[in-house]
């Protein structure tokens, strides 16, 4: 069964929001760093190009309320992994193109499969006035029009 042409429009369109904003995401923290943290010591931010996360204090780890923080940032990107247990400290960074080269793939296929269906569907249909010319012989004119089928342009 084929998806439904709009189903597929709010798909492809949705996941170019989603991949747009990964991009912003990742670009953007490259100058702010924003995240989530805990006083008893779990922390989870994006900084230099990563998502990262940090917990320390794991005996009172779920302590206390989190809050939300925004700030300048001073580093470059890193654009690799990394996981420093620091004795009883755990900082691990996961760099955001990992999740955003999939996403932009994801929408270049989208989009791409969009193209092919909405070519398909106007594969038999007349070039000049939209006539369905499924039923019509290959090389037989448009019994709308008369226009001839291989004819590209209307005006030729």
């Amino acid at each position: 069964m084929k998806p439904h042409p709009k189903i597929r429009k709010v798909a492809k369109w949705a996941a170019a929001m989603f991949s747009s904003l990964l991009v912003l995401l990742w670009a953007g923290s490259a100058w702010w760093e924003t995240g989530w943290y805990r006083d008893s010591g779990l922390n989870f931010y994006v900084h230099a190009g990563k998502l990262r996360g940090s917990a320390y204090d794991t005996e009172h780890l779920w302590d206390g309320r989190g809050e939300w923080y925004i700030e300048r940032a001073d580093r470059r990107f890193e654009w690799w992994f990394d996981v420093n247990p620091n004795g009883g400290m755990w900082n691990v960074g996961i760099p955001l193109w990992l999740f955003a080269l999939p996403a932009l793939l994801g929408t270049a296929a989208a989009f791409r499969l969009d193209t092919l269906a909405g070519v398909r569907a106007r594969g038999a249909k007349c070039s000049h006035c939209g006539y369905d010319r499924s039923a019509t012989p290959a090389k037989a004119n448009c019994p709308e029009c008369g226009t001839p089928k291989n004819r590209s342009r209307p005006n030729e």
